[in-house]
């Protein structure tokens, strides 16, 4: 029997039959190729060996979602070809998509349509600018255009055949000006090949290019903001409404699978947040972020025209409102971001933050627990799965984050037979931390009571992944039947495992590294517990 995952036939096709775009298939084929790299056969793989996979990428959830997208893919085709009876993707759980908001700026008008248009400077140029604004193309879409696709109906009148996503061709109407336009570029057309936009040295526009040609026009034309052919796809979709055509029709315009697409491309302009150099942050932060640019909004504030004044004026106002000066350093970072968002957007030239004073607030002593205290929480944990919590928690110093996000593949020996422990840090840091004999144990301990097949390791009774707040109430109770009448929180642990290094004579370089700070600044004020200063060092 020839071998079914070879380089040629692996992965080409969706469940339903229909092709997969080049894109896809290239991103599918990488992935196949990894599972069987690991070790694993596509025809008898089964669910704990998918999840095995997954536990040791150490992705993030959304790469995680197209590893498992080309899994299942190619797991569909084994059904088809009858040598395997099952899916193993299609039991398990689906981790929700990251959303992330992104500053969309507003459709064009017609008179900055026109204006982008006569702002192009070569007939090549004004031929896309027509296409993009008057067909709604995908910019994959047009620099797949050849001049094959350019034909006229029995009727005289001019259409484009567009080869769209998944393989899905359709046939879009052009009006007489934007076949004239693209008919007067052809005329300028000095080589033979069967592509129809071109670059300088004959070869076929990449979509980076069109989006330079885009740019440069709306540029020239004083359009506010970076003009990409996507702003021009959405602003022939929102044409299309303003017509009083339905979602389907447009869709239909569009090449969308979905009336769902339609719906998010016409959707209101949100405001939200992204990073510039295309790291995002976690997704705690995103979500206090997000609440703190919802509240600048509702204020009647815009990113686009907010002034320093506006920017000081908000900023007092949740300090009046009760918020916590660290409340308020937060608010102020997340408006940082979404304007310097605006900048790169091209929305607007300056950042009103920059200059702004930073109002210091004081910063408290951390506070730790003492040694008997934690001797008391271990002892006071009724379980194995408690016991290795409040273990790791006391002798690692490891994040609420991090320990709800161990998996049991995280858990490894070294060369030297010793115990550590791969940890998944903010901003995507891993690092590996020690573990004692004693926290190996418990660790061990819980994996033997372990009933779920769940990769994660810490599960709640409903079989699911704790949750940063499940972790909480876990540890308040312990140390209410410890005794301990002051709060305890994942932070304390922290806090009391740092001073534990620092006693010892570890260096600040060396904690820094254990508790997978940024800087040393962040380190530093554990040096201050028991002196009653917290006073960071200077850089």
């Amino acid at each position: 029997m020839p071998k079914l995952w070879s380089r040629k036939n692996r992965g080409l096709f969706a469940a339903d039959g229909t092709q997969l775009t080049e894109e896809t298939r290239k991103a599918y084929q990488v992935w196949i190729e990894r599972f069987s790299d690991a070790g694993y056969s596509c025809e008898t793989a089964d669910i704990g060996d998918v999840q095995s996979f997954l536990a040791n990428l150490h992705r993030s959830a959304n790469t995680k979602r197209h590893a498992l997208n080309a899994l299942s893919n190619a797991f569909e085709e084994a059904k088809h070809k009858g040598l395997r009876k099952d899916n193993p993707v299609s039991g398990l759980p689906r981790e929700r998509k990251a959303q992330i908001i992104k500053l969309i700026l507003p459709p064009l008008d017609e008179d900055q349509v026109v204006a982008m248009i006569h702002s192009a400077d070569t007939p090549r140029d004004k031929a896309i600018v027509r296409l993009l604004s008057e067909t709604g193309l995908r910019v994959s879409e047009l620099c797949n255009l050849r001049i094959g696709d350019f034909e006229r109906t029995e009727s005289d009148e001019s259409r484009i055949h567009v080869r769209g996503k998944g393989k899905k061709d359709r046939y879009v109407p052009l009006s007489e000006s934007c076949s004239k336009a693209v008919q007067k570029y052809l005329g300028y057309r000095q080589t033979a090949r069967e592509h129809l936009f071109l670059n300088q040295h004959g070869k076929r526009m990449t979509p980076q290019a069109v989006g330079a040609v885009t740019a440069a026009a709306g540029k020239r034309a004083g359009i506010a903001g970076r003009v990409s052919p996507f702003r021009l796809r959405r602003t022939f979709a929102i044409a299309l409404r303003n017509r009083g055509e339905d979602l389907v029709r447009i869709g239909e315009a569009l090449g969308h699978a979905s009336v769902t697409s339609t719906q998010q491309l016409l959707s209101p302009e949100k405001r939200g947040f992204s990073v510039c150099d295309g790291a995002q942050p976690a997704e705690m932060t995103r979500k206090t972020y997000q609440r703190f640019i919802e509240l600048f909004n509702d204020a009647g504030y815009s990113f686009e025209t907010a002034g320093t004044g506006d920017v000081q004026a908000f900023l007092a106002e949740l300090g009046r409102a009760g918020y916590a000066p660290a409340s308020v350093g937060v608010a102020r970072a997340a408006l940082n971001t979404m304007f310097l968002e605006a900048i790169h957007q091209g929305v607007r030239k300056d950042n009103p933050i920059v200059g702004l004073p930073r109002e210091e607030s004081p910063r408290r002593v951390p506070e730790v627990f003492t040694q008997d205290q934690v001797v008391a929480m271990i002892h006071s944990a009724d379980t194995p799965r408690d016991k290795a919590i409040v273990r790791l928690f006391s002798e690692t110093g490891l994040r609420v984050s991090e320990l709800c996000n161990l998996t049991i593949g995280d858990f490894e020996r070294t060369e030297g037979n010793e115990s550590r422990i791969h940890v998944r840090g903010k901003g995507k840091k891993d690092r590996y931390v020690p573990l004692s004999e004693s926290c190996s144990k418990a660790v061990q301990e819980c994996l033997g009571h372990r009933q779920g097949a769940r990769e994660h390791l810490f599960l709640q009774r409903s079989d699911t992944p704790m949750t940063r707040f499940a972790i909480f109430g876990v540890i308040q109770k312990i140390g209410k039947r410890a005794g301990i009448a002051e709060p305890v929180n994942p932070t304390k642990f922290r806090n009391t495992f740092a001073k534990a290094l620092l006693d010892r004579g570890a260096d600040v370089q060396a904690v820094k590294r254990v508790l997978g700070h940024e800087s040393t600044v962040a380190t530093a004020i554990y040096t201050a517990i028991g002196t009653g200063t917290s006073k960071p060092p200077t850089k």
